[in-house]
């Protein structure tokens, strides 16, 4: 996971030219899955990772380790999530972002598309389309522009 490259990775992924069918999504033995949750394809789900009840995550996801999504949460396709993360209840996560490591989302918390919250932030409000935010609390560093990607 690299956050100068996020933003490539629907592109590189796609260009591989692979049928969805050949993709594996793999999880950890010592990852926790709720029997309600749903899981994409090539989703990868490393060690202690706890997926509460009624989360919904998208394709081409991977989940560090010692990660918590709590119940109701939504993480859109192409999503890279690092260690130590809570995302509390209830939390839409944009399509092709980024959540840096030791990052904490408060319940209810909508997440853009596209956008990089940096290591150890504290989210408590919403977080537009294609922006940088970081801190505690978060908050915007900077937008992304068609040309970052």
């Amino acid at each position: 996971m690299n956050p100068n490259t996020f933003l490539k990775r629907r592109k590189a992924i796609e260009s591989l030219g692979v049928a969805p069918a050949r993709f594996a999504t793999i999880i950890h033995p010592s990852a926790v899955v709720s029997l309600d949750a749903k899981i994409g394809i090539n989703v990868t789900l490393m060690a202690n990772v706890f997926v509460s009840s009624g989360v919904t995550i998208g394709n081409h996801c991977v989940f560090l380790p010692n990660t918590v999504i709590a119940h109701d949460s939504m993480v859109g396709d192409y999503c890279l999530v690092g260690s130590n993360i809570t995302i509390s209840g209830n939390v839409r996560i944009g399509e092709g972002s980024y959540i840096a490591s030791g990052t904490n989302i408060r319940n209810d918390i909508r997440i853009g598309d596209r956008s990089l919250v940096g290591l150890g932030s504290n989210v408590v409000s919403d977080v537009d389309d294609r922006v940088v935010v970081a801190g505690n609390p978060a908050r915007m560093m900077k937008s992304l522009t068609e040309e970052t990607a």
